[in-house]
């Protein structure tokens, strides 16, 4: 089992940086007293993707996948390292691409897990969290807590949203 630490961060300097970091709901990690103490005891072996192999992946999701029949078009990550049958980019961590095309929407859902949405590509996509709408905007980051109902649309009439979840 993993031991997370309590301990808090010692109180930071009073600059405009820290100010800048709090008005973004941001923390310096390395202002934290013990950073490593939530480190797991054993590693997973490391693994890297490249964008170049991943993205041409993208349209041909699309084509491959009906919204009506599938839902989604998902691009998952899988760290090689993990047995076959484990689809997941870590043992705690599931990652994957999602790509909107412009008229499509995902009906409204929830799940058991927090969920993270980093914007890599597109516009005119909005991912709605318990009625509030996200626009997503390249580099935007949407949180949406476990359990919170959810959908997304992409109102946009040019392109596919792309979006790390």
């Amino acid at each position: 089992m993993v031991e997370h630490s309590t301990d808090q961060p010692s109180a930071p300097p009073q600059d405009e940086f820290h100010a800048a970091m709090i008005r973004a709901d941001t923390v310096a990690l390395w202002e934290w007293n013990d950073a490593r103490s939530n480190e797991p005891s054993q590693s997973e072996p490391a693994f890297h993707l490249r964008w170049q192999d991943v993205e041409p992946l993208f349209d041909q999701a699309v084509a491959a996948t009906d919204t009506n029949a599938s839902e989604r078009h998902v691009v998952n990550l899988k760290n090689p390292a993990l047995p076959a049958d484990y689809i997941a980019a870590t043992t705690n961590i599931n990652c994957c691409f999602q790509i909107l095309m412009p008229g499509e929407k995902v009906r409204p859902h929830r799940h058991n897990m927090n969920a993270l949405r980093f914007v890599v590509e597109g516009e005119g996509a909005a991912t709605i969290v318990d009625g509030k709408s996200c626009p997503m905007e390249i580099g935007d980051l949407i949180i949406t807590p476990a359990m919170t109902w959810h959908e997304h649309v992409h109102e946009g009439t040019e392109g596919r949203v792309v979006w790390m979840d």
